[in-house]
């Protein structure tokens, strides 16, 4: 009988090593394009210098990228399907993969984009829920495109901190003074871990996990591509 994700992981995450060289390639290359660079070094400094000109360059080269055929492909990719069955330990025509995303990321020192993209403590399933797709028993795969450390902002998470079921959440804005950047939170766990990657690894969290952005004080910019999964019958079961 196979193992379920969390009998294999009980602190509720792991970083995982799996076959997302080409899906690693593709995204690198599509950024490198929108700025006509060719080096994680390159693209970093374009984008830095024109957001510090006020530019709107880094959103819209987030933008184009999560429209982009490329992503689409991406997603549903074998690669990504046969991965997500073997952490769900389910067959891949049962693999639902569902809202994929693209963030990127700038250094702490641009407060806006700060207030805009951060996430503080928060469960998956304290947004994903409501919106279908998904379960208590659902996963959620980041795959920082770059080598994400901790100083780059990587993932903090609570260990064991799923076992104490679904927390309570609270709406707040980030931006309180223009009501913007809605946000859910709950309360932190007792201790946390950082999940730092080296290129081609993935993290990955359960839907309980509680979780909350890192804090990029270095000066390239992060990105990640992010994905929820989940078996078709565990849906069908929690209707």
């Amino acid at each position: 009988m196979k193992m379920t994700y969390l009998e294999n992981n009980p602190k509720g995450y792991s970083i995982e090593k799996w076959d997302s060289a080409d899906i690693i390639n593709t995204s690198q290359q599509f950024l490198f394009d929108q700025v006509a660079c060719y080096s994680e070094q390159q693209f970093s400094k374009k984008l830095i210098d024109e957001r510090k000109q006020n530019s709107k360059l880094p959103a819209l080269v987030a933008d184009n990228f999560m429209n982009s055929s490329e992503f689409a492909k991406i997603m549903s990719s074998e690669s990504v399907v046969e991965f997500s069955a073997s952490l769900l330990k389910c067959a891949t025509k049962d693999v639902v993969i569902a809202f994929p995303h693209f963030r990127l990321d700038l250094p702490t020192h641009f407060t806006e984009d700060q207030v805009r993209l951060n996430l503080p403590w928060h469960q998956e399933a304290g947004y994903f829920l409501e919106k279908g797709n998904c379960s208590v028993n659902s996963l959620v795969v980041s795959t920082p495109v770059f080598n994400c450390t901790e100083s780059d902002g990587a993932l903090v998470v609570g260990p064991f901190s799923h076992t104490d079921g679904l927390a309570e959440h609270k709406s707040v804005f980030m931006d309180q003074i223009n009501k913007r950047h809605k946000r859910v939170i709950c309360s932190a766990p007792k201790t946390y871990e950082v999940l730092e990657t080296l290129e081609g690894q993935s993290q990955v969290i359960t839907f309980l996990t509680k979780h909350r952005s890192g804090i990029n004080k270095n000066s390239g910019v992060r990105c990640t591509l992010l994905f929820r999964i989940s078996d078709k019958n565990d849906l069908l079961h929690n209707l």
